[in-house]
């Protein structure tokens, strides 16, 4: 397709939807970015970002089974790239080029490989993902929740004994970490090395089914959306009482 179909599918969009202005209509395309998952299936991305100065820029994944060009491409992804983002178009499980079983609709709501498919875009030209933070120890049977009352978007989940940030819903503001009483909370390439299994273990919260649970939580897109749960990880739950906790 030529530059001058592309500005006319800009001018169409731009003006269907009623947005403002682009910064840039210049944009460059990678296709068929392979991104290995954590089970050894390999999905298939197609990355958009403005030409110029894409690098660092927000990300925004796009997951679907329907495929990573066409009406679904130019009206999903270019009008975010025009303004501002880098987009990833990720063809789910076992459609497009995915490896892996298609699984229907779930696998378009399976949140549990976003975080390796940013992390795998951040290491391409023009990528960055951003990062998480982290709940480590010292939150164990204390729970004080002042960093839940500063998180503006509601990513701090409770368990049983302990509170984890979900790392698909942090956006790394940061304002959690200095109100914390006991000092828990660390930036994710700031965890004390004694603590370290706790980046893995925050995650697992979520993508493991828990004792209690029949099914992992996932990203339910907000701690108030599911309130307190008593269960915890393996590891938090194994540990003995803490001392100083009330």
């Amino acid at each position: 397709m030529d530059i001058s179909s592309h500005v006319i599918q800009s001018h169409v969009i731009h003006r269907t939807l009623g947005l403002p202005p682009p910064a840039t209509r210049d944009l460059v395309i990678e296709r068929d970015l392979p991104v290995p998952m954590a089970d050894g299936a390999v999905l298939l991305a197609d990355r958009w970002a403005p030409r110029a100065g894409g690098e660092g820029l927000p990300a925004a994944l796009l997951r679907t089974p329907y495929g990573r060009r066409g009406l679904f491409a130019v009206g999903m992804a270019r009008p975010l790239a025009e303004r501002g983002f880098q987009v990833l178009i990720q063809s789910t499980r076992g459609t497009f080029g995915s490896g892996g079983t298609h699984a229907g609709a779930a696998g378009t709501i399976d949140t549990s490989g976003n975080r390796i498919i940013l992390d795998q875009a951040g290491v391409r030209p023009g990528g960055e993902c951003s990062m998480t933070y982290v709940i480590t120890e010292p939150c164990v049977d204390v729970k004080d929740k002042t960093c839940v009352d500063e998180c503006p978007v509601d990513c701090i989940y409770e368990g049983e004994r302990a509170l984890y940030i979900h790392p698909d819903e942090c956006v790394d503001c940061g304002a959690c970490e200095p109100v914390c009483p006991v000092e828990a909370i660390f930036y994710e390439d700031d965890v004390p090395e004694q603590w370290s299994m706790y980046t893995e273990d925050n995650a697992r919260f979520f993508t493991e089914v828990l004792p209690g649970r029949d099914e992992p939580l996932g990203s339910p897109g907000g701690a108030s959306q599911v309130g307190p749960l008593p269960t915890d990880t393996p590891l938090v739950a194994g540990l003995p009482p803490q001392a100083g906790a009330e």
